[in-house]
């Protein structure tokens, strides 16, 4: 089964790019490639303890199908999480100062005017 379902895998996620560095792009690959092996071995281990899959090519088509898609996941979320961090690099401290400025004034207001709606019912019903 490994015979056929391997090239299968490899095709899918030959064109898989991380990083634009081609250095780090298989060094990420190669971590995504393990941690999806490791998965989808602890998978396909706990079936065969839990009597729900028997022989060799169940397990090993169980293997396959459960890794493919770990893969696909954890490369694209990490190629997100790259692109994530150069944005923010990119961007100038200046920027960022003022953006948190901003919200730490609006989060202060949003604060005030919940402690003030709160206090106004209960001195109202005191006057009365």
């Amino acid at each position: 089964m490994a015979i056929i379902l391997k090239p299968l895998f490899e095709i899918f996620t030959g064109d898989i790019a991380i990083c634009n560095n081609v250095l780090y792009n298989y060094i990420f690959l190669l971590a995504v490639g393990e941690l999806a092996y490791y998965v989808s071995y602890g998978v396909v281990g706990n079936l065969y303890s839990s009597g729900a899959i028997t022989g060799r090519s169940a397990g090993s088509l169980v293997h396959w199908i459960v890794r493919l898609p770990i893969y696909f996941f954890a490369a694209y979320i990490l190629r997100a999480l790259i692109w994530i961090y150069t944005f923010i690099i990119s961007v100038p401290i200046q920027i960022w100062w003022v953006l948190s400025g901003i919200s730490l004034i609006c989060l202060i207001l949003f604060v005030a005017f919940r402690i003030v709606k709160k206090v106004e019912p209960k001195q109202l019903s005191e006057k009365n």
